[in-house]
């Protein structure tokens, strides 16, 4: 089946079982027993943006039945050919399928981990064996200090702001401003892993740590920064402890509004929020183990995307 119409158009699937369509697809039935189905599949996913852009101008792109009607197909005449090579690209996506598939029980082996760890049900031990303390609750005023580095900006001087991204996205640059181009003149300079929250996108998991490379950018007062007690809290572990069900709650509950796009955090109110946490060793202990399993989740996506790439080449090299 090819898709005609919206952004769809272009992509091409096999079909596994009997079915009807509509007509945003076009349904392709071979008229000969001397080619291979999933040859042509393969031949037709390589040309997908040639034939995306052969689409009928107007509000919505579309391609008509004439236009896939007259698209050519270069093939083997030997039908032996085409199988070898539609096997090979078989093998190939099913190695793809495999790691996504791995890829997905890594997220959900950490998600559960996590569950675990922040509900006390996995403990951690020091290097000696021994059990660590039992964990101390606090206010989060008691291991947060807010932090207001306040900065007097120069019109002609150069200024790095950021962005907060939703769904624990990180913090990440907006670029390089002149001062006198910034328009909130009330700024903060902000440090390698200080924690910020914006407080207009909170409730989305708009926080994170302030990596390296951000170090000594700036923000408004539409965002809190803080930093950890050292001799209390990790901030790699607090890093964590914000994506867990409890802190999206607090966070929710600590945000004022009346449409949850124009909610705006109470920084106060959080910071009375009450949390046990272990103590800085285990924390560390905790964080360690944590970045291992990223680190195994990060080098499965990076192999999806190399397969992916090598994929590609092979479809550009083997239908020129």
């Amino acid at each position: 089946a090819l898709y005609g119409q919206g952004v769809t158009r272009g992509r091409v699937s096999v079909l596994k079982i009997d079915a009807t369509t509509n007509q945003a697809c076009a349904a392709i039935l071979l008229n000969s027993t001397d080619n291979d189905t999933r040859f042509v599949f393969y031949y037709l996913q390589s040309k997908y943006e040639s034939i995306r852009n052969l689409s009928n101008g107007g509000g919505q792109k579309n391609l008509s039945g004439g236009l896939i009607k007259s698209l050519p197909i270069a093939l083997p005449i030997d039908i032996s050919e085409q199988k070898k090579i539609a096997e090979f690209l078989t093998s190939v996506d099913t190695k793809i399928s495999q790691l996504t598939e791995k890829h997905r029980l890594f997220k959900e082996y950490k998600k559960g981990v996590m569950q675990q760890i922040f509900s006390q049900q996995i403990r951690f031990k020091d290097e000696d064996g021994n059990a660590f303390p039992e964990w101390k609750e606090y206010a989060l005023k008691e291991i947060l200090l807010l932090q207001s580095d306040s900065l007097k900006m120069g019109d002609e001087e150069i200024y790095e702001l950021i962005t907060v991204k939703r769904g624990f996205g990180g913090v990440k640059s907006r670029g390089h401003f002149k001062g006198k181009d910034v328009l909130v003149k009330n700024q903060f300079t902000i440090h390698e892993n200080e924690f910020v929250i914006s407080k207009r996108q909170i409730v989305h998991g708009a926080c994170g740590l302030v990596p390296s490379e951000l170090d000594g950018a700036i923000v408004s007062n539409e965002y809190n920064v803080f930093r950890p007690v050292e001799e209390l809290l990790d901030i790699e572990y607090f890093n964590r402890l914000t994506t867990t069900p409890f802190m999206r709650r607090a966070f929710f509950i600590n945000s004022d509004g009346v449409h949850i796009e124009k909610l705006l955090f109470k920084t106060q109110g959080w910071l009375k929020t009450r949390v046990h946490i272990p103590c800085l060793e285990e924390q560390q202990k905790i964080t360690s183990f944590l970045q291992a399993i990223d680190f195994k989740i990060k080098a499965i996506v990076e192999q999806i995307e190399q397969t992916k790439q090598f994929k590609k080449g092979l479809l550009q090299q083997m239908f020129v």
